[in-house]
């Protein structure tokens, strides 16, 4: 059950009165008199904690209904100077946390993004905005939280929550690791599933023994649930450094291609050494792929890098193949290349 959907900022007007700039400057000179908590981009604060510093109600509401203070939950608020900047994930939690009295958990996608900012990535764009809380007992309806204006909706979760199954993480309660990674996967198609365990490995958010504890702790969830997450872990794999090459390694799986090595280490020069994002070693020398992601390989840095390591490796004896996020929507193609270059190999 979820519960409630909040409306976004984007679509709803905030003020019948008119908003002049004057006015906004006004008001913006007004807090140069607070603490610095009341005028610093993701701080939460009170009502109350406004009127110990003499903003009475009347004020507050001015701050709100001119666009300079957000109220997040009820009686609760941050400062809302640039709209077009999201709020950053602690204060939305912070204002989604305390529209709840039963104390609940973060959980899900929203677990994920707070566990570590590299995982993120591997998640789908329709869970990259949302917060996500787990009531860990029964629904109550003595307990309804009120409908409140926020940048992201938010969604409540009844589900049945183990003690060692919640943790801390920036003063925040969340759900473990192994448990997120179980609730979440069976939302997610097979690759962005695998991909977000390769994150997981990757990053340290779990190691390859807790892997193993997801299935484990999936045995009281609906079969098909069960099914998914099997699947899953049984096609992760340690090495993998970014979502561009868990996709690749996926796509050369399907098709009987798999590599033989992840992140192989292949001997530079100068006592530099290489580790090559996937391998196959064949009787005549050894195919090496490398993901070119934009992000990391479009930097001036970055490209003399790359041509350092392509020269290396091809005095190595390898044959070496540069595979970017384009070639892997085109799967068909990239395919074709690396079974060539296997059977060039192969002798």
């Amino acid at each position: 059950m979820d519960l409630p959907d909040m409306t976004t900022l984007q679509g709803m007007t905030t003020t019948s009165a008119p908003r002049t700039r004057s006015q906004q400057a006004r008001l913006l000179k007004s807090l140069d008199t607070l603490p610095a908590c009341f005028s610093t981009p993701g701080e939460v604060f009170t009502s109350n904690d406004a009127e110990s510093v003499g903003v009475d109600s009347r004020r507050i509401g001015r701050l709100v209904r001119h666009g300079i203070w957000l109220r997040i939950a009820p009686n609760h608020y941050t400062l809302w100077r640039t709209p077009e900047i999201p709020l950053p994930l602690p204060t939305l939690l912070r204002g989604a946390l305390s529209a709840y009295p039963a104390s609940p958990v973060v959980g899900l996608s929203s677990a994920v993004r707070l566990l570590h900012t590299g995982l993120a990535d591997a998640l789908p764009t329709t869970h990259h905005c949302g917060i996500h809380l787990i009531h860990p007992a029964g629904p109550s309806k003595a307990h309804q939280p009120p409908r409140l204006p926020g940048v992201e909706p938010v969604h409540l979760h009844w589900r049945a929550l183990q003690p060692h199954e919640i943790t801390t993480v920036n003063g925040f309660p969340v759900t473990t690791p192994v448990r997120t990674l179980r609730d979440l996967i069976p939302e997610l198609d097979h690759t962005h599933a695998v991909c977000l365990l390769d994150a997981a490995l990757h990053t340290g958010v779990i190691t390859s023994q807790e892997l193993a504890d997801v299935v484990g702790c999936a045995r009281t969830a609906p079969a098909r649930s069960r099914l998914r997450i099997r699947r899953a872990v049984a096609a992760a794999r340690p090495g993998a450094q970014s979502v561009l090459e868990t996709r690749l390694r996926l796509l050369c799986d399907q098709a009987g291609l798999s590599p033989d090595a992840l992140q192989l280490e292949i001997p530079g020069t100068a006592g530099f050494s290489w580790h090559a994002d996937m391998a196959w070693v064949r009787p005549l020398g050894t195919l090496i792929v490398e993901c070119d992601g934009q992000r990391y390989h479009d930097t001036v840095e970055a490209v003399f890098k790359d041509r350092h390591r392509q020269n290396d490796l091809q005095l190595a004896g390898c044959r070496l193949l540069r595979i970017t996020w384009q070639d892997v929507m085109r799967p068909s193609r990239t395919l074709a290349h690396i079974a060539q270059a296997l059977r060039s190999l192969n002798g």
